[in-house]
């Protein structure tokens, strides 16, 4: 699997990467050459505590804005041109009795960056990327009256209106064929960014084949609001 992932960031150098249910802690994290990477905790007697990474090229100044948690990591991202920019990788732990103390934790600390990234960065950008194990009008009735909006995908993209064959590239199952999407998966980004944000996530359907998810891609550009 990590040869897989290396391969896919070397194609695709994206400015950040969030990886999640890597099942690793910070000493045990894949390294990726030309990025600097920050991991959450992870502790598998916690529930929802899978492990998580963010990696920011090497290029860009980053920082992390608090202590990573067992569900989020909050990173910084400083930009030439001034704006202030926070990342947040989100696991949210899926719906079920033994995860319900944990997932109300995990949706509250969201809340509570958003509302101090909000006050002390009123003109900055907060994109909050991840599982959210809830279906979309969950997250929208949830969010609808904080700083935060859903990015929407685009009509009708495959991997996410509905699943698609892959088949897995690693593991004792190799070449064997399951669906999957990322129905599930979802950017939520300050709304003075949604109104600048023209493209919308999009679901990379080509063989990935190392999760029951496709990977989402992202393209933002950011830039002070006039």
């Amino acid at each position: 699997k990590r040869a897989i992932v290396l391969a896919r960031t070397s194609r695709k150098r994206p400015d950040v990467l969030l990886l999640q249910e890597t099942g690793t802690t910070s000493a045990e994290a894949l390294k990726i050459p030309g990025y600097a990477g920050f991991h959450s905790k992870h502790d598998q007697t916690v529930p929802g505590s899978l492990g998580m990474s963010t990696y920011v090229r090497s290029r860009l100044i980053a920082g992390t804005y608090e202590e990573a948690g067992h569900w989020d990591i909050s990173v910084r991202v400083e930009m030439a041109d001034g704006v202030t920019v926070a990342v947040l990788n989100v696991y949210c732990p899926s719906k079920g009795k033994a995860n319900k103390a944990a997932r109300k934790l995990a949706q509250k600390r969201v809340s509570m960056f958003s509302k101090r990234f909000q006050r002390q960065h009123p003109e900055g950008c907060l994109i909050a990327g991840g599982d959210w194990n809830e279906k979309t009008k969950d997250v929208d009735r949830r969010i609808a009256s904080s700083d935060l909006v859903r990015l929407p995908y685009a009509p009708h993209v495959k991997g996410y209106t509905r699943s698609v064959p892959q088949a897995r590239r690693s593991g004792p199952k190799a070449g064997q064929s399951r669906m999957v999407n990322s129905a599930i998966d979802y950017f939520l980004v300050s709304r003075s960014l949604a109104s600048r944000t023209r493209k919308h996530p999009t679901v990379d359907e080509r063989e990935y084949g190392v999760s029951d998810h496709l990977p989402v891609d992202l393209e933002v550009t950011l830039q002070p609001a006039v």
